[in-house]
């Protein structure tokens, strides 16, 4: 592969997405204290905080399908935001400034791979030969609720001219060649003894890769050894027909292959992390579960008890190390050498202290946890580690349901688009380091994404037709599967006094941690005037733009609980009230970080800040990098941007900027 050298000029413009990165803290701040609900916290306090949240651009926090309208109680009207949503908007944001855990990511995930020129896929194939190669075939089977896997004695290839020659005669005047044949019709419109393999159009599987047929050794014209398929009657080495589905080039299709079976073989188990990685590979992310894919969608149901599937494997299926993989084609995608847990800083890992209890940080400690023992590295405990939060979110009601609107209409179709975006495993944006790529030792995640909110400085444009063209650029590229459109209507907001209003509910915390919610849903107070938070769907478009517009407290300090203390503030009032328990929440990150003012200084901060301010709706950079082909520079392939961003990013590419996505400007952070 040739190096591959970064050019600004030409790859700047590349750089478009409307997300941005928190910068991810080096080390982890601890919490100070981890009380129970119900052992009085010393100096502690409980509180109850009614947060009015002012919506600025169309919101939809829906029932989480593709044909989504807001969420409703009881009658269509009776609009809601869930507190599940506001506490995971907080809880998000909370954890960026205050130096917790990097928690909220699947850290067993691995992504993968089928890239011909990338120089782990390349040695995939260069050792996954015939014969001897590290390439192996084996059969896939469950056996008392376990996935196991019986290696073949060897697998060969057939060459796809012989199979042509016995197709059944109405089948040869059809134009469709063979490598345009799916796997079913392969099996099913074949000549009466290749059929046996399957019975007619797929619908009993009993047969399946149980019938074996005897096949010859023999040279090509390359001299390299091939099976010839033996009409019935014949002696030969007993195998197994093992077809793929439809060649998405079928002038490159050359063979199919043969199993042939190993008597004295015994089944291996598959170890958690070699199923889970083929699932990861072999599955799709639906709306609620990961859906089969590909050859395991067609496959999947067949693996039960007695049944067996082909697949091939690399690596040694002994030991299932790093290396160890399996697919249900030869060439199968591979996982990445590193899981996205590799990535993640040290400091982020959980730790138990001497007790073997876990040692929380601020974030934990106030919202509660659940870890399994899967979670921690060694040592690990021996059960599921948990501890029950101090912070209620209640439902947020419109304070006047006239001040919001349905956007479409009921009499018009919703907006239609498509919010599958680059995901993870998009390395050059969502990694950091001189290579860009799940399998580089030296790549680091880029930190913890945040939408960034968009303006309309130009009061003469309309925040709805700036959203309805993105979701339109969205759907740009070609053909789109009907699975893959979303269906939305918002709420939009239609007068000033446009705001949600529900109750945040805290026990037994501490000044500090008071103050840790109150800034981040103020920004620190005085950041309320320029920063926003971002809710529901539709975030990359713009919307679900919010602002805590006034906060109405009442405190019961734990010494005294009779004496109720009442704290009021609005948007404009810099920290006002909440300004002790700001300053508590500043000096207990300050100490921890080891010097008055760190915090504020930090990465972390002031990324996060620079994330959440404002950016003008036509800056491009803050869209979607275009999916869709562009003749004009002599691109005619969907995606060649992604790609020509792989390349340069990726193993042994050269001169690329350390972060791709840069956060936004902000001279005062």
């Amino acid at each position: 592969m040739d190096t591959k050298i970064w050019s600004s000029a030409e790859l700047g413009p590349l750089l478009n997405a409307p997300y941005r990165f928190a910068v991810l803290n080096e080390s982890v701040v601890a919490a100070q204290s981890q009380p129970d609900l119900d052992r009085p916290l010393p100096g502690g306090l409980c509180a109850t905080l009614k947060v009015s949240w002012r919506i600025e651009t169309p919101l939809l926090v829906g029932a989480g399908d593709s044909n989504d309208v807001p969420f409703a109680l009881g009658g269509p009207k009776d609009w809601v935001i869930p507190g599940a949503t506001l506490r995971g908007v907080v809880r998000a944001a909370l954890e960026a400034v205050a130096h917790a855990r990097l928690v909220q990511t699947n850290r067993r995930y691995r992504f993968a791979l089928r890239d011909f020129e990338h120089p782990r896929y390349k040695r995939f194939i260069k050792e996954g030969g015939v014969g001897d190669g590290a390439l192996k075939a084996g059969w896939l089977t469950k056996e008392c609720d376990k996935y196991k896997i019986r290696p073949c004695k060897t697998w060969g290839r057939i060459p796809i001219d012989l199979l042509k020659a016995r197709i059944r005669p109405e089948e040869q005047k059809k134009s469709i060649s063979w490598a345009k044949f799916d796997r079913t019709r392969k099996y099913t419109a074949s000549s009466p003894d290749l059929k046996l393999v399957f019975e007619p159009h797929w619908k009993d599987r009993k047969l399946a890769f149980k019938t074996p047929r005897a096949f010859r050794s023999e040279r090509d014209r390359h001299q390299q050894e091939v099976f010839r398929p033996l009409p019935i009657g014949e002696s030969g080495t007993q195998g197994f027909y093992v077809f793929s589905g439809a060649a998405t080039d079928p002038q490159k299709k050359q063979y199919e292959y043969v199993f042939f079976d190993d008597p004295e073989a015994k089944s291996v188990a598959l170890t958690e992390r070699s199923w889970l990685n083929f699932l990861v590979t072999n599955t799709k992310q639906g709306n609620r579960d990961r859906e089969p894919d590909g050859a395991w969608k067609e496959f999947g149901g067949d693996v039960v008890e007695g049944q067996r599937i082909p697949i091939f494997f690399y690596g040694d299926l002994n030991e299932q190390n790093e290396e160890f993989c399996f697919g249900l084609t030869r060439l199968f995608r591979m996982p990445h050498a590193h899981a996205v847990g590799d990535l993640v800083p040290k400091p982020h890992e959980l730790r138990l202290d001497d007790r073997g209890r876990l040692e929380p940080d601020l974030v934990e400690a106030l919202f509660g946890y659940v870890f399994e023992t899967e979670d921690f590295p060694q040592p690990r405990p021996d059960e599921a580690v948990a501890h029950k939060g101090r912070i209620a979110f209640g439902f947020a009601r419109p304070v006047n349901r006239k001040a919001f609107e349905l956007w479409p209409g009921d009499k018009k179709d919703p907006l239609e688009t498509i919010q599958g975006a680059p995901k993870p495993s998009f390395a050059p944006f969502y990694l950091v380091g001189p290579e860009k790529d799940w399998s580089a030792d030296n790549a680091q995640l880029a930190g913890r994404k945040r939408y960034v909110p968009r303006e309309a400085e130009d009061s003469g444009l309309m925040v709805e037709r700036l959203m309805e063209h993105r979701m339109d650029d969205a759907r740009a590229g070609g053909a789109i599967s009907k699975k893959t459109i979303s269906k939305l209507r918002f709420l939009r907001p239609i007068s000033a006094d446009a705001t949600f209003s529900g109750e945040i509910r805290l026990h037994n915390v501490s000044e500090a941690e008071l103050g840790a919610i109150l800034w981040v849903l103020t920004f620190g107070g005085g950041g309320a005037n320029r920063y926003r938070h971002m809710l529901g769907r539709g975030k990359p478009f713009g919307a679900g733009r919010a602002a805590v517009a006034g906060i109405e407290g009442s405190i019961r300090r734990n010494a005294d609980p009779e004496k109720p203390e009442k704290i009021t503030w609005k948007i404009g009032d810099g920290a006002g009230e909440l300004g002790p328990f700001l300053e508590k929440f500043e000096a207990q990150m300050d100490s921890a970080l080891g010097r008055p003012g760190a915090w504020r200084a930090s990465g972390p901060v002031r990324s996060f800040l620079a994330c959440s301010l404002p950016q003008d709706w036509r800056l491009p950079e803050f869209d979607y990098l275009n999916f869709a082909r562009d003749p004009k520079v002599g691109e005619k392939n969907n995606g060649w941007r992604f790609k020509k961003l792989r390349d340069h990013t990726g193993l042994g590419a050269q001169g690329a900027p350390d972060r791709l996505l840069k956060a936004p400007p902000d001279k005062d952070v």
